[in-house]
């Protein structure tokens, strides 16, 4: 069972936020934040880091608002370890669709979510 079938079985949006906010106290801090790493597009600061290790993907973020640090927890369950060619096939907004995050985000944090996987995908090549 994935992180989104998890997110897909809370059905209000009261434990969907729960879930967000626990996923967001599982992800690491991130204390180095260079001005290079900072997501365009988020309305609160957040920190998005793509590291190639043995040809798998290290992803490491940051941000000030919880929710939207959750919301990257959950992105990078998608591709976090996957080894490069596997994760430039990877259909995030397909994930999103079918577990219908879209619907429980407001425009401004799903523009936030797509400026994230727009840098994730900018790193792959």
């Amino acid at each position: 069972m994935s992180l989104f079938d998890d997110f897909a079985a809370e059905k209000h949006f009261e434990g969907r936020t729960r879930f967000l906010l626990g996923l967001a106290r599982s992800l690491p801090r991130l204390d180095d934040k260079h001005p290079e790493d900072e997501v365009s597009g988020c309305e609160a600061r957040t920190w998005l880091r793509v590291d190639v290790a043995d040809g798998k993907l290290a992803l490491r973020g940051d941000s000030e608002a919880r929710i939207v640090k959750g919301l990257m927890a959950l992105l990078f369950s998608l591709y976090q370890g996957q080894a490069l060619a596997d994760a430039r096939h990877v259909d995030a907004r397909a994930e999103f669709e079918q577990v219908g995050l879209e619907q429980f985000l407001s425009p401004s944090r799903a523009n936030g979510l797509y400026a994230m996987l727009a840098k994730i995908h900018g790193e792959l090549g």
